[in-house]
């Protein structure tokens, strides 16, 4: 995996991903992103960009010891009521036990603290993005990697789902 620093102008949440996107050969989206202030991002890849980025590896975490995170993520259920199928969910118990069920085996949460955003989609539709904090600990480090390398919950084009650990992932990257 790489990690990058990626300077954008001021622009949509819908065009930060078609900006990010250009940073690839594929046409696959194989990236993950966060936006660190208005302008600049972490992008996480499975592929080398068209970009400065360095190399990330997970080797130097130990298991069984707390780390702090944070994650913007689109938490949902299934739902009958929407078109969609899928329902927000708003209580922080319901939202502690999605994101316990999407680390599974690989961590458990230590402290998590939940915080409503909006973000704005092509179609002018609003999306809830939870921007979520909290302490870790790993469990299984390569299952881990493959949370870390996909992410978590839906919405990934619009900078959902990266797991930020600032202990291996430094900001800005020196």
């Amino acid at each position: 995996m790489f990690l990058s620093h990626v300077k954008l102008p001021r622009v949509s949440d819908y065009e930060v991903h078609q900006h990010l996107h250009k940073l690839f050969d594929s046409e696959q989206r194989q990236f993950l992103f966060r936006r660190m202030s208005p302008e600049d991002y972490l992008v996480l890849s499975v592929i080398k960009p068209h970009h400065p980025a360095k190399p990330l590896t997970l080797d130097g975490i130990e298991t069984g010891r707390p780390l702090s995170f944070a994650a913007d993520l689109v938490i949902q259920k299934s739902s009958r009521r929407y078109k969609s199928g899928k329902e927000d969910i708003t209580d922080r118990f319901g939202r502690r036990d999605w994101l316990k069920r999407q680390l599974g085996d690989a961590a458990s949460l230590r402290f998590v603290r939940f915080e409503d955003d909006w973000i704005r989609l092509k179609s002018g539709m609003r999306r809830l993005l939870v921007q979520t904090t909290g302490v870790i600990e790993i469990h299984d480090r390569a299952r881990f990697a493959t949370l870390l390398q996909f992410g978590i919950g839906r919405n990934k084009a619009f900078g959902a789902g990266l797991i930020y650990l600032p202990e291996i992932m430094p900001w800005p990257l020196a």
